[in-house]
């Protein structure tokens, strides 16, 4: 989010390229990122008495669990690089009471904007699916901007992967069959200027991203010298564009 707004703000206006590098568990070159969009999803029902007087209450969870049985379904035949994942945040006080409201926070994931937004109106269904079927009144917002999907600048990838090589870390192509499908907003800045976000591998006993196993790896002999690989990559990378004035060719 913070690129996106010193994006809005100027903060690029000078600026010839953009790069960055981020860890995981296998170095790529030129990963592919999804674009994104966040949404919260509130249900709004009535209190009651959950034995005394259930059919004075609208259960605004069963709502909510009815929005997560609509995803889960519907991933059936969702695009293999499409996402859907959420989270309960809020999902009542107590057994005995019958919830009036609910929150949900979600992630859509897609290729592209046209992906997403086809994603985003059926999910926007689903959850209307799921408020009529309990008569809960629903709410949704995006409390976050929408990230785009990364443009990899292929001058700068291959200077990236070469100057990687001088220090021996092999900088592979991203491989069809195996997308990462994160998302970040680097991929705004990509729209705005030629830009690289190569992923930088840390040996992690077969954890990933998110894991406190990969986090603990961060700090260990190879996360210390994925920072230094990926800072002499783009360093190097910087000086070849300088030395060769190669940024009309960006």
């Amino acid at each position: 989010m913070e690129k996106i707004i010193l994006l809005e703000r100027g903060a690029f206006e000078d600026a010839k390229c953009s790069m960055m590098i981020h860890p995981g568990p296998y170095d790529v070159a030129n990963p592919t990122f999804s674009t994104i969009q966040q949404y919260k999803v509130e249900f709004f029902g009535k209190d009651a008495h959950a034995a005394g007087a259930p059919e004075e209450g609208i259960n605004a969870l069963d709502a909510q669990i009815q929005l997560f049985v609509n995803a889960s379904t519907y991933r059936q035949q969702m695009l293999r690089t499409d996402r859907m994942h959420g989270v309960i945040k809020d999902g009542g006080f107590k057994p005995n009471i019958i919830p009036s409201y609910t929150s949900s926070e979600w992630y859509l994931r897609s290729l592209n904007d046209e992906g997403l937004n086809k994603l985003e109106q059926d999910f926007l269904n689903f959850v209307n699916a799921a408020a009529i079927s309990t008569k809960c009144k629903s709410d949704i917002t995006s409390p976050d901007f929408r990230y785009k999907e990364i443009l990899n600048n292929q001058t700068m990838y291959e200077l990236f992967m070469n100057n990687c090589t001088e220090i021996g870390r092999d900088m592979p192509l991203q491989d069809p069959g195996n997308l990462g499908l994160g998302s970040t907003d680097m991929g705004n800045i990509s729209f705005a200027m030629p830009s690289i976000h190569p992923m930088i591998s840390i040996e992690a006993n077969g954890a990933v991203n998110h894991q406190p196993e990969f986090a603990a790896a961060t700090t260990t002999e190879s996360g210390h010298k994925a920072i230094f690989d990926g800072a002499y990559g783009m360093g190097a990378t910087i000086i070849d564009l300088a030395e060769n004035n190669l940024w009309e060719k960006l």
